[in-house]
């Protein structure tokens, strides 16, 4: 006799001995049967007792609502996983530097931690407020959390991640076959497996109640990854003030190297210096015109009051503009490519 029918057997005993149907669904959920099934066969006793099928709902407004809270919560837990990567990705890079492939662009960097925190402080809590929702709807209904949506959307993460970690163990493997490993690659495959082995690890146990209670673990350890890795970002880049001032800084380099430009197409053309600065050259916080002298021939002078100190690059060029808080002057060449 097949599963499905010992299960019909024993409802329909069991209903002629006056058992009630919730007191049968704890009874055989705790003897390992799904919600789902159990659900399916009290259907079929009852359409088969009454000769009326079940009638379906009028509307599908709850399958909807289900569809969104699930899709809103896949959506923000991509948002979190991959801003909480891309930033411990970041701390690596910055703690264990390559000299060969890094490149030191401090404000580029401090902008992508900042986005990175920003993501982690919008998307995180948003994931554990819809999943929470989504456990308090499963709480309500028996079953509704293995309706086909959730049993749809469960899977797809679960292959995501899968396919997360396979290529993660694969590149692993690859750089090692290859004597290729460095402390910071290792580290990087550490936090991706990390990440998709405990979403892979979550959203598997949702399949069954037995691994419910992992809910909670889940959400603890990555409260704390999150809020561990927030602090460490901020850290890095300090407040929104000191994130300014390098940005003020920033386009105090582009302005001078701007004109670095124009000096040395004048020299090229006449060999001669422009005699004053263009008009919009000016600090973009204060103002005030920057601070140029010709020496003598090609060479000229470049200052600027500068916020913070630090090593400023350009894409465009490769040029390092080290400059000191406060005054800071160039002494320049004409004759030499920016």
């Amino acid at each position: 006799m097949q599963p499905a029918a010992n299960l019909d057997t024993f409802i329909a005993a069991a209903k002629e001995k006056g058992a009630s149907d919730e007191s049968l669904v704890a009874l055989l959920k705790q003897a390992g049967w799904p919600a789902r099934d159990v659900l399916a066969a009290l259907r079929r006793y009852y359409e088969e007792a009454t000769g009326v099928s079940l009638p379906a709902r009028g509307g599908s407004g709850e399958s909807a609502r289900e569809a969104f809270l699930h899709l809103l919560a896949f959506c923000t837990l991509a948002t979190w996983t991959f801003a909480l990567g891309s930033l411990l990705f970041t701390l690596i890079d910055r703690t264990f530097p390559d000299p060969v492939t890094s490149v030191s662009r401090q404000i580029f960097v401090m902008q992508a931690i900042a986005t990175e925190i920003a993501s982690l402080l919008i998307a995180f809590p948003t994931y554990l407020l819809v999943s929470r929702s989504i456990s308090r709807d499963s709480l309500k209904r028996p079953g509704a959390s293995e309706s086909p949506v959730t049993r749809w959307l469960t899977w797809l993460a679960l292959l995501i991640t899968a396919a997360v970690i396979i290529g993660d163990l694969i590149a692993f493997l690859t750089l090692f076959l290859r004597g290729e490993l460095t402390v910071r690659f290792v580290l990087k495959v550490i936090v991706v497996a990390a990440l998709a082995g405990g979403v892979f690890w979550y959203y598997l146990g949702s399949l069954g109640a037995v691994w419910r209670p992992a809910n909670r673990l889940f959400a603890s350890v990555a409260a704390a990854s999150v809020i561990a890795a927030i602090i460490a970002g901020f850290v890095q880049i300090g407040p929104p003030a000191r994130q300014r001032s390098l940005a003020a800084d920033q386009r105090r380099v582009e302005h001078l190297h701007r004109f670095v430009q124009e000096a040395r197409n004048s020299w090229v053309a006449s060999s001669t210096l422009p005699q004053t600065l263009p008009y919009d050259l000016r600090d973009p916080v204060t103002g005030a015109a920057y601070e140029y002298r010709i020496r003598s021939g090609p060479q000229y002078e470049l200052c600027a009051v500068f916020d913070t100190e630090g090593d400023a690059e350009l894409f465009y060029t490769s040029r390092r503009w080290y400059h000191r808080a406060g005054r800071h002057c160039y002494q320049l060449d004409a004759r030499v490519l920016p």
